[in-house]
């Protein structure tokens, strides 16, 4: 009897793995369709025709995006009632274990807490009164803040709050080896991809450079390019005072929020789930594509990042501790979003849903909540109020000028699909700023499912950009799109947990307001704040499956680290491969920049452009204009040209672009002079096309042409950047080495005991 139940147990379970087996193989083919982007030969289907036409959708593969959301849907079912019995995480920590809040114990240095507002008043009321902002108005703002935080962490203190991270020494190991791999990666080839400037970010480069010289001192309060906050600028000049004003010191600016979000990421991960998912979740957010782009650009887009990814580790660590500081400082990071890229804010929205929803679901008490949420706002409105106030002193409309703009319901996006007569047919058009709004529910409610579909879609499939990001893969990665919807399957799954709902909650939140309802979605320049949450839900899936395969096989078991290696490695390959080989095969360089990319690796050449027709009045390349004033560059008309041999007589090492165009005229001029010393190149755009011919005196390696090898050691010719990885290499060499240090801070344990 014994041995019929051990073999119907036996059966049971070998039908549960199979089930999960067939889940995975589904979602794997699903995610397959999906992603093809080749049209079929034969007429779309009824369904396919029907929502390209109800969603204006557009999309030529529509069946197999149908096709792959079916198995998608069977697959994640399937796989969520074989994992139904597989506890992947250990148990969440329940309301029981939290400390309540004592407010009758909080006492304050009341001197103290009346300077703190003194000065922050004092500051606020110079503002107010519309003044000349002196230097010293930053820092009034500062120290008001750290007095505040002070306060603050003395209720922590006369609570016996623990305040510490809890970082021992394998986190710090981890921490520091993930951040020098970071820089390493991210930095790789960091002026040379992308060899070409995104539409308007060269402003941003040009404005960071006159901060970093001194010749642009604005206030950190103000505005700066295109009503964008210049406090992001202004941490763009200071980046390049250290690590160069070139090209290279600007990216960097960027690429230090990108690579330091994985300090609280990782903090985050650890303490809602453990340290397996922090470290898979941190790794996977280093081969994103998504990620890789952001990071390396030289627009502001990436700065939220890090103040996002800080604020929810904050929020959730300080209803957790039931720490007050923890809550204050989370408000503050929170705020802090307001001066970067506009996305920042988003952090703001989503710390408050959250904390309602643990209300909602009864997660927390109330009270607590609304001491929660009390500290939050307060450290929120103190640093937020100098950035409002002088802005509405200033430009009011330019507050929130990037808001109505992008808004969903603007006439500029209901108009591409809708006659007007249909947007004005139950209210006529209305203004908020500068953009004209149309009022019509049934046409919100379209707009809304198509910014839907095109906002997620493009997790999954490339093609769907607008294709000036340099993504040429889904934002999840080729590979790393299966384990994104296995995540997201495994947090649907374990949704009553607070801690899934912050990650869905925080995916959701940024997917339908930073894009499903804006114009033209999708916005993936918008959503760049939602990285780190793609990386947790990637790590979610790694995680499952890797749980689900040792569980199938018990003799994978002792190996489990090898199966996770295994199936990280195709992730993190494919996504460097994404960005880095398939980018460049992609998005090929305009005349312009394959000049300003010449230009930085001019080694005393002289570069003429001959034109028919200018590409603008007094025309000199971005790179040249703005960092290498001291290359010799020249823009000519093709007949001055002909008339002016002298200009390539003199044995000046000399490069001449020109049009296609005019290649009949250019090239026998050249071969008369340079003889066999001519060296011709051709430029192609991603079409096979040629865009612009260079013919030349002296051998030239444009950047496309370096070899793999040269490219290796670029980061290391900038020593401000090695100097940061000596700092990191000798923590971690000490954090390996050294014996434990316990620090004991007396006064600290008289102020505990004192308040007891």
């Amino acid at each position: 009897m014994i041995s019929n139940r051990h073999n119907t147990n036996n059966r049971q379970l070998n039908i549960h793995w199979f089930v999960a087996l067939i889940g995975m193989l589904l979602v794997i083919f699903g995610q397959y369709l999906v992603a093809q982007t080749n049209t079929s030969s034969t007429p779309s289907t009824s369904l396919g025709i029907w929502l390209n036409n109800i969603l204006h959708l557009g999309m030529p593969s529509i069946d197999s995006v149908l096709g792959g959301f079916l198995c998608l849907l069977v697959g994640g079912s399937l796989l969520a009632v074989a994992l139904r019995d597989l506890r992947l995480y250990s148990l969440e920590k329940t309301m029981a274990d939290d400390e309540p809040i004592k407010i009758n114990i909080i006492r304050s240095p009341w001197l103290w807490v009346l300077i703190a507002p003194i000065l922050f008043l004092g500051l606020l009321f110079i503002q107010l009164r519309k003044l000349e902002y002196p230097s010293y108005a930053p820092w009034l703002w500062i120290i008001s803040l750290l007095i505040f935080s002070v306060v603050i962490a003395r209720w922590d203190y006369q609570r016996a709050v623990n305040l510490s991270p809890g970082l021992n020494r394998q986190d710090l190991i981890w921490l520091l080896g993930l951040l020098i791999i970071g820089f390493l990666v991210v930095t790789y080839r960091l002026q040379g991809w992308p060899d070409q400037l995104m539409q308007d970010e060269g402003i941003f480069g040009s404005t960071a450079r006159d901060i970093a010289n001194g010749v642009f001192k604005p206030s950190v309060f103000a505005q700066g390019v295109d009503t964008f906050p210049v406090l992001s600028s202004i941490w763009q000049g200071w980046v390049m005072r250290i690590f160069g004003v070139n090209i290279w010191g600007w990216r960097f600016g960027s690429v230090l929020p990108g690579v330091m979000s994985i300090i609280p990421l990782y903090l985050l991960a650890r303490d809602a789930f453990n340290r397996r998912i922090a470290i898979i979740s941190s790794v996977v957010l280093l081969a994103i594509p998504y990620f890789l782009v952001y990071s390396r650009l030289g627009y502001t887009n990436i700065q939220p990042l890090f103040l996002v990814t800080l604020t929810l580790y904050l929020l959730f660590s300080g209803l957790r501790k039931t720490s007050s500081l923890y809550l204050y400082l989370a408000g503050c990071a929170a705020g802090l979003g307001f001066y970067t890229y506009f996305s920042g804010r988003s952090a703001f929205l989503i710390a408050i849903l959250f904390i309602v929803l643990m209300w909602l679901t009864k997660k927390y008490k109330f009270w607590k909540l609304a001491y929660a949420i009390s500290l939050f706002v307060l450290g929120a409105a103190l640093v937020t109020a100098p950035y409002i106030i002088y802005g509405i002193n200033q430009n009011p409309q330019s507050m929130v000028y990037r808001i109505f703009l992008s808004f969903f319901n603007s006439v500029a996006y209901g108009s591409a699909y809708y006659p007007n007569t249909e947007l004005v047919k139950y209210a006529p058009i209305f203004k908020l700023g500068e953009t004209e709004l149309f009022f019509n529910p049934k046409i919100y409610l379209v707009l809304f499912l198509r910014g839907l579909v095109q906002t997620l879609l493009p997790y999954q499939k490339s093609g769907m950009l607008w294709g000036e990001h340099y993504l040429a893969c889904p934002l999840a990665g080729t590979f790393g799109a299966v384990f994104y919807i296995i995540g997201i399957i495994v947090s649907l799954k374990n949704a009553k947990q607070s801690r899934f709902q912050l990650v869905i909650l925080w995916f959701f939140t940024i997917a339908i307001t930073l894009s499903a309802l804006n114009t033209f979605p999708p916005r993936e320049d918008h959503m760049v704040p939602i990285i780190p949450a793609l990386a947790l839900l990637t790590g979610f899936g790694l995680d499952a499956i890797t749980e689900t395969i040792t569980s199938i096989f018990s003799w994978f078991k002792k190996h489990k680290n090898v199966i996770l290696v295994i199936l990280l490695a195709p992730v993190i390959g494919g996504g460097w491969y994404d960005y880095f080989v398939t980018g460049p095969y992609n998005f090929h360089q305009r005349p312009e920049d394959i000049m300003s990319w010449a230009g930085l690796g001019s080694q005393g050449e002289s570069f003429l452009y001959v034109y028919e027709v200018p590409i603008r009045p007094d025309f000199v390349p971005y790179v040249m204009f703005e960092f290498r004033k001291d290359i010799q560059f020249k823009a000519l008309q093709i007949s001055e040209f002909m008339q002016n041999n002298e200009i390539i007589e003199n044995g000046q090492k000399t490069i001449i672009f020109y049009p296609p165009e005019i290649d009949s005229m250019i090239r026998p001029i050249l071969q008369a002079h340079w003889g066999n010393n001519l060296i011709s190149k051709i430029f192609l755009d991603s079409d096979g096309h040629p865009v612009l011919m260079a013919g030349m005196n002296i051998p030239f390696t444009f950047e496309r042409d370096r070899a793999f090898l040269s490219t290796l050691t670029d980061a290391f010719h900038q020593i401000p950047f090695v100097i940061l990885l000596i700092i990191l290499l000798t923590l971690l060499v000490l954090a390996i080495f050294l014996p434990p240090l316990k620090i004991r801070l007396p006064a600290l344990d008289q102020m505990r005991g004192s308040s007891k």
